[in-house]
């Protein structure tokens, strides 16, 4: 009996921290390399920006979650982010806007670490933790960029 609770606690820590790194996934394309070319983003080509990223193509194919910039709210699913909010998301995520010209310079891990270092970045679970980190696990790469 004694087992299984350790085991089960075990269990619980690694989805924990699965769902501290995982769940709050947004980073560079490449976690490993550096390279990011500036570009600039705004409020019109954000949606188009994070589309192409390795992170979007990485949430898994029921996943969904409402990412705020500012005060507009954008749908992120698998390969997509689209202009407007879903109904039931799994997390929602905001960003102020003014975060948008670092993302443009130095990439989303530095935005967004930028962004948690000052407290302004959000992030809402809907939903147990336990299976929030199951179902994002795909995502648990992107957990360095939250530093």
């Amino acid at each position: 009996m004694k087992k299984r609770v350790v085991v089960g606690v075990i269990v619980g820590v690694i989805l924990i921290a699965a769902i501290t790194g995982g769940v709050m996934w947004f980073g560079k394309d490449s976690v490993r390399t550096s390279t990011w070319t500036p570009i600039t983003v705004t409020q019109d080509n954000v949606a188009v920006i994070m589309s192409q990223s390795s992170l979007v193509r990485d949430v898994p194919e029921d996943g969904v979650v409402a990412f705020y910039v500012g005060d507009r709210g954008y749908t992120i699913t698998k390969e997509k982010m689209e202009s407007g909010l879903p109904v039931n998301p799994d997390i929602t995520i905001t960003l102020p806007e003014s975060y948008l010209a670092t993302l443009g310079q130095y990439g989303w891990c530095a935005a967004l670490q930028e962004a948690r270092r000052n407290g302004n970045l959000g992030i809402e679970l809907q939903g147990s933790k336990a299976s929030l980190a199951w179902k994002y696990r795909a995502l648990e790469k992107y957990r360095l960029c939250l530093g």
